[in-house]
């Protein structure tokens, strides 16, 4: 796993493939088919199948993992608010805007209860809806949501961390089409 995590990082997505698959023929060996690990691999597979532009099994994996989380550990655990995320970012990739919405919408829904507003992963999930919204055309709502997740990176990660300006950029690209 961490062997294919660093061929990950560089880009390798044949290598990082290769190795996160033999982490998965172990967890299921070992753990089972129903164990967080071996939701782990699944969703480690689906994150190089989704670099890679095979959104189908990307989609796949994203569906088993997120299965696991709901069993084990519940529809409002952080590990379970992870894999909504996940999971809604393969539908937002897939064009289906709906569904990454609904997912979206609930992995919002742990983070705040778990984390609260205040936390930079809370608000990196707003980041998330606001573009979705942003795709749909609902400047207003992307408008809000980026915003809140503005003012928590400003507040929490500073003005010159990566998902502060970010964002900024994406509130600067809306204003300055008038959008919203």
């Amino acid at each position: 796993n961490n062997l294919a995590s660093v061929y990950r990082d560089l880009g390798d997505y044949a290598k990082a493939l290769e190795y996160y698959q033999k982490d998965l023929a172990i967890c299921e060996r070992v753990f089972g088919s129903e164990h967080p690990s071996t939701g782990t691999s699944y969703n480690n597979l689906a994150d190089v199948y989704r670099a890679l532009g095979d959104y189908a099994k990307a989609l796949e994996y994203s569906q088993k993992s997120l299965a696991i989380c709901e069993r084990v550990f519940g529809t409002e655990h952080p590990s379970t608010g992870t894999c909504y995320n996940n999971l809604a970012s393969v539908y937002r990739d897939l064009g289906d805007y709906a569904k990454a919405l609904e997912y979206y919408q609930k992995a919002v829904s742990v983070k705040e209860k778990v984390l609260g507003t205040k936390h930079p992963k809370t608000a990196v999930f707003y980041s998330n809806l606001a573009g979705v919204y942003q795709a749909l055309g609902d400047y207003a709502k992307a408008g809000k949501f980026y915003k809140d997740a503005l003012a928590v990176f400003q507040a929490k990660l500073g003005l010159q961390h990566p998902n502060t300006t970010y964002v900024q950029d994406q509130i600067e690209a809306l204003k300055g089409q008038d959008l919203f």
